[in-house]
């Protein structure tokens, strides 16, 4: 239901970002550096520092939102297997439909 809202967060997001931006409160030109290496690796992107190659992951199961729901529902005793893949492809479809966008 959450991930169902991502596009309401992020249009929240950029809008709190233009205030900031008219009144001058900016982050220094390093952190964009840093907030795009953490951005690249919530999509499925992952920067090998050694080797500084980009090598493309998995976009929706290595994403944090659904490896942290993975971790949380395979815990979970109340629920069949089938329940569990059933959750897990929800999530998936949502990653990929509507984060992913």
């Amino acid at each position: 239901m959450r991930l169902s809202k991502f596009d309401t967060k992020f249009s929240q997001l950029i809008e709190s970002l233009k205030i900031r931006e008219s009144k001058e409160i900016i982050p220094p030109k390093f952190i964009n550096t840093i907030l795009l290496n953490e951005m690249k690796g919530f999509v499925g992107l992952k920067t090998d520092s050694l080797e500084q190659t980009t090598a493309k992951l998995n976009a929706v199961t290595s994403n944090i939102l659904y490896t942290n729901f993975e971790s949380k529902v395979d815990l979970l005793e109340d629920i069949s297997e089938e329940e569990r893949t059933k959750y897990k492809k929800e999530v998936a479809n949502s990653i990929e439909t509507v984060v992913g966008q």
